[in-house]
């Protein structure tokens, strides 16, 4: 019953919000250090004095609702820094503007570029997954065009060391790489792994095979 309990809450915050929101913008309170817990949300930490903030302020209304129209699973909201300390704290958030991906125990720093097209890109990306399917041919050849390194899992089931340890690094460096699953046949044959799980990394049409420690192998990739 825990579960249904906090989507309610999640639904009866957003709708006590509604009268202060602004162009598809929520703006939060203190009731967020609950509903952050469910849902996806795209916040901006901001501070009533800051001109940063000010000047963003349209871009930020344009990304609101660019997202109710097109991905409306993720909200986009505003919080006012400077009234609460303790949700600011619990980021970790140091200066203004500061966006940021939340989704439940993840979450995620823009550190990009301001534009709505910069910071709707940003929240796709960090929405995930993390790891993405390859399920043909076709679908790797289209990664390889669209991505100047590809990090790639062959495996037949999940339940490996190497599964897990990827899976975590991907979420961790969701931002910065790019990181698939396939099976053996989806792979070419002159890059084909004899044995699985295996690890690829595939940069300029070559392919490399990670060796040696799997956690260290992933992580100084």
């Amino acid at each position: 019953m825990a579960a249904p309990c906090i989507q309610l809450k999640t639904i009866l915050f957003i709708l006590a919000c509604a009268y202060i929101s602004r162009a598809n913008v929520i703006e939060l309170d203190e009731r967020f250090n609950e509903a952050r817990k469910d849902g996806k949300w795209l916040v901006e930490f901001y501070a009533p004095w800051c001109g940063h903030c000010q000047r963003i302020q349209p871009i930020w209304s344009e990304v609101g609702q660019q997202m109710v129209t097109n991905h409306p699973e993720i909200r986009v909201s505003r919080l006012d820094g400077t009234r609460y300390g303790s949700i600011m704290d619990l980021y970790d958030v140091k200066g203004f503007p500061t966006i940021m991906f939340i989704e439940g125990e993840r979450s995620y720093t823009h550190r990009g570029g301001r534009t709505s097209k910069d910071i709707v890109s940003f929240a796709l990306r960090a929405q995930g997954p993390a790891v993405r399917n390859l399920e043909d041919q076709a679908q790797f050849r289209q990664a390889q065009r669209e991505n100047d390194v590809t990090f790639i899992l062959v495996a037949e089931d999940d339940t490996s060391d190497l599964q897990k340890y990827f899976t975590s690094t991907a979420e961790d460096k969701i931002l910065d790489s790019n990181f698939f699953r396939t099976t053996r046949d989806v792979i070419p044959e002159k890059s084909r792994p004899t044995e699985l799980p295996a690890l690829l990394v595939f940069k300029d049409g070559t392919s490399y095979r990670f060796e040696g420690s799997t956690e260290t192998s992933i992580s100084e990739s």
